[in-house]
This record gives structure tokens, C-alpha cells and sequence, in this order.
């Protein structure tokens, strides 16, 4: 008896062992060599990052965005959280060629529900054959409705990749000549319970549920929303500060 009690509890040891170690194995997580964040409790993480999947452009070696916040909307308390992120710029064209995400920030949020979040733009550059143009900008404020669960102990992401065929466009001289306009389309995807790797900068996601994919644009007037844009077709002047059709 004393010897099969004791094979019993080895019996009973390896498989809980085994049922712990497919639990922490299957569990959505966070492996960074950037991130700065340490677990808080009953929150979740959220990573933010920032890619460009369109096509290329001609005659434009880079466009430069400037990132100087990015805010989330709870539900809970019907309140803005500002993100903090040190003011960023990224090179939308070099994300595209190397397709790659680029980290933004990471941060633990308290759980419950988030519906909206939004991006303070600055500055775009755009590099051309003719040297750097600063682009006028329609909006240097971006809000996205999302719909995004934040649990403790699991993992969340926000992508958020501009269009940048549907984004830039000029004042009527083409590249060689006018001013640049920076109308940004994004595409924003949300997941929940990812498995989220950032390495030097890099963001990859797997896994996950998608919770929300939606685009949305700003028009000449500075409008934001699903559906707006500017008309490629419309030439443009600036007057005033304001983009006015001709």
C-alpha cells in the first residue's frame, strides 16, 4: 500500500505539472526588449504601434509623421487617459518598405471597456527629389471609435496604418511644385488576448481576437470620420490657413 500511495501522488504531481505548464503556454503575453511597462494589477497591456501597407509612391523618398500623444476613452468612467507617449516620429515609407510595425508605447490600462482612441499629429514631412516640404495638415487631431475589452493579465493591441496613396496630396503643382497636403486615411485594427513580440523598435502580433477594424479619413474642411476624404480629383488652394476647392 505505502508504495502505491506513493506512485499515486508522482501520478498525481506530473499531471499537475502538465496542466500548468499548457495554461502559462497558451496564455496571450507580451515579449519586449523596448517595453518599459511592468504588470499592474487589474489592468491590462495595450501596445500601440503604427505601419503603412500601401503602395508605393513616386518621385517621394519619405514622409514623416510626428506623434506627440496618443489618448484613450473609457467607458467606465466616461473619461480620457492620456497615454504619455513621448513625442515620436516615424518615416511612413520606410515602415512600408521594410514592412514593418513601429512601436509606439505600451501601457497598462485599468480594465473595463475603451470606445474611442485619438492621435495628436504635429508635423508631416514630406521628402521629395527637390528637398524637405513641411505638409499642410487639414486635422492634427484623429479620433477612432473602437471597441476594446482591456482584462487583467492578457495582452491588447492597436494598429493603426495609414493609407498613404489616400493621404497625401498637393495644391495642383504635382511633385514639382504647390504644397503638400497631409489628409490622413487609417486603417485602425484593435485586438484583444494577443501574443505581442517588440524587438528594436519592431511590433509583431499574433494571435489574438480582432475587436474592431474600421478605417477612417479627414477631409479638406478638417472633418473626420468613416467614409471622409479629400478628392483627388479637386485642385486646391490655401488661403488663409484654410484649403480652399477651385
Amino acid at each position: 500500500m505505502p508504495r502505491n500511495r506513493g506512485n499515486n501522488f508522482i501520478i498525481i504531481a506530473v499531471i499537475v505539472i502538465g496542466i500548468l505548464f499548457l495554461y502559462f503556454l497558451s496564455k496571450p503575453s507580451i515579449q519586449s526588449s523596448q517595453s518599459k511597462s511592468t504588470f499592474v494589477k487589474d489592468a491590462g497591456q495595450v501596445v500601440f504601434s503604427v505601419t503603412d501597407l500601401a503602395a508605393k509612391l513616386e518621385n517621394i523618398t519619405s514622409i514623416n509623421i510626428t506623434i506627440d500623444s496618443i489618448l484613450i476613452h473609457g467607458t467606465q468612467n466616461d473619461s480620457w487617459i492620456n497615454i504619455s507617449v513621448p513625442q515620436t516620429s516615424v518615416d511612413l515609407l520606410q515602415l512600408r518598405s521594410q514592412n514593418i510595425n513601429a512601436f509606439l508605447h505600451d501601457y497598462y490600462l485599468p480594465e473595463g471597456r475603451y470606445n474611442q482612441v485619438r492621435l495628436d499629429i504635429s508635423n508631416v514631412v514630406v521628402v521629395d527629389w527637390s528637398g524637405n516640404k513641411k505638409a499642410k495638415l487639414p486635422s492634427n487631431t484623429i479620433k477612432i471609435n473602437l471597441d476594446l475589452e482591456v482584462t487583467e493579465g492578457t495582452t491588447s493591441s492597436i494598429l493603426f496604418d495609414f493609407i498613404v496613396d489616400d493621404s497625401l496630396h498637393t495644391t495642383g503643382g504635382g511633385n514639382s511644385g504647390g504644397v503638400y497636403i497631409f489628409a490622413p486615411v487609417i486603417k485602425l485594427t484593435a485586438k484583444e488576448k494577443a501574443t505581442v513580440e517588440i524587438v528594436d523598435g519592431k511590433v509583431n502580433i499574433y494571435g489574438g481576437i480582432v475587436k474592431t477594424e474600421a478605417e477612417i479619413g479627414v477631409d479638406e474642411r478638417g472633418n473626420v470620420g468613416s467614409g471622409k476624404k479629400m478628392d483627388p480629383t479637386k485642385r486646391f488652394s490655401i488661403q488663409s490657413g484654410m484649403l480652399i476647392p477651385y
